[in-house]
């Protein structure tokens, strides 16, 4: 039984996913073009320049409008807490702020660099260019955070788009260093050992982090969830199912609205972690329903193995008890009894973010479906 309600994505989650991989595309051709445009080198030679410096503008239009929709739809996506402050501000996210944190860096070197190119010829030319040149790190820190945070770094597909983008990068400027600078120079040695040092860089970072896959699981940890095997997770035990203590009045026409935290636990010894949903229920004034899944991670969520379900009192006593009959895109069915033995079933439609959630408990409809069997 997959679990879908925390781990479906919505199709904003695959427009902004999509738009990113284009606006990356489109940065590595930028830089490409950059590169050729700003001297004469053998892989510039045979083209005229007008070619080059218009494609270059025209490509650098076109990645403003793609990154604009990669972050509106990021932004707009309820299950990544992304803030507008987020995309401006360097490492201030709550989601894997690391790796936001370069894209924000990138957004504001894009900024700068537009912002001067459009007032050019009211900037001394040494000014321009040195801005103009972040743009390069920009690219680089566009790389990052497209590894860091995406879903698709530990596939081949995803691995085959990183290594052509930054080798063809790569390769124009190694090829820009060698035909534009003196052998033996020191600016040549310099930009030869960045021109080195940063691809492995980033390959060692791939191979330690992105291209793992518990990646998703350790990537909110930084640079530290790099080196580290395991993943960031808030202490959660995996509980057991506990009699209920007191027993409260469940109407037929039962409805409230629900919200609260998701926390996850580490994984067992078994490979099995627990997920918690807890909130507050409107309807019932000092009562919080309780639902924990337990599992194993599967690619896109939770293979789940059993689960708990408890309504329990502000003072901690559990009023009903039950468990999950089913799991359906968002919408989790389950059947509780009070210490009396008297028994309600309901069924809970829920919006899930990363780390919070908000939903509805209703009375469950017989004949309804919910089977998240696969």
């Amino acid at each position: 039984m997959i679990l879908a309600i925390v781990t479906t994505p919505s199709p904003l989650w695959y427009i902004s996913r999509g738009a990113g991989f284009v606006g990356l595309a489109l940065l590595g051709a930028i830089a490409v073009l950059g590169l050729m445009t700003a001297s004469q080198t053998r892989l510039s030679a045979r083209l005229p320049r007008f070619i080059t410096v218009e494609t270059h503008r025209s490509l650098s239009l076109l990645a403003v409008v793609v990154l604009a929709i990669h972050i509106i739809t990021a932004m707009m996506d309820p299950f990544v807490p992304i803030t507008l402050l987020d995309v401006f501000i360097p490492f201030v996210s709550k989601y894997r702020p690391v790796w936001i944190g370069f894209g924000a860096i990138a957004i504001d070197i894009g900024i700068a660099v537009l912002v001067t190119s459009l007032i050019r010829i009211k900037m001394k030319q040494r000014t321009w260019k040195i801005v103009h040149l972040l743009a390069y790190l920009a690219f680089f820190a566009s790389i990052v955070h497209g590894l860091g945070t995406g879903s698709d770094s530990r596939f081949l597909l995803g691995k085959a788009f990183y290594l052509v983008v930054g080798a063809a990068f790569l390769i124009t400027a190694w090829i820009r260093i060698v035909d534009r600078t003196q052998a033996g120079s020191v600016k040549r040695n310099l930009s030869m050992a960045v021109a080195v040092v940063a691809p492995l860089a980033v390959v060692g970072f791939s191979l330690l982090g992105p291209f793992n896959s518990n990646w998703a699981k350790r990537a909110n940890a930084g640079i530290s969830g790099v080196f580290s095997q395991s993943p960031a997770t808030t202490p959660l035990a995996l509980t057991k199912n506990v009699t209920p203590q007191s027993s409260i009045s469940i109407p037929a026409n039962f409805t409230s609205t629900w919200s609260g935290k998701i926390t996850e636990s580490a994984q067992n010894s078994q490979g099995e972690l627990a997920l918690r949903l807890m909130g507050p229920l409107s309807s019932l004034k000092g009562y919080k329903l309780v639902v924990t899944l337990m599992g194993v991670p599967a690619d896109q969520g939770l293979s789940m193995s059993s689960s708990i379900v408890e309504i329990v009192s502000n003072s901690g006593a559990v009023a009903y008890n039950g468990q999950v009959t089913s799991l359906n895109n968002g919408a989790i069915g389950f059947s509780l009894k009070d210490s009396a033995g008297h028994s309600v079933t309901l069924s809970a439609s829920v919006n899930a973010g990363q780390s919070s959630f908000t939903g509805q408990v209703v009375p469950y409809v017989q004949g309804q479906s919910f089977s998240g069997d696969s």
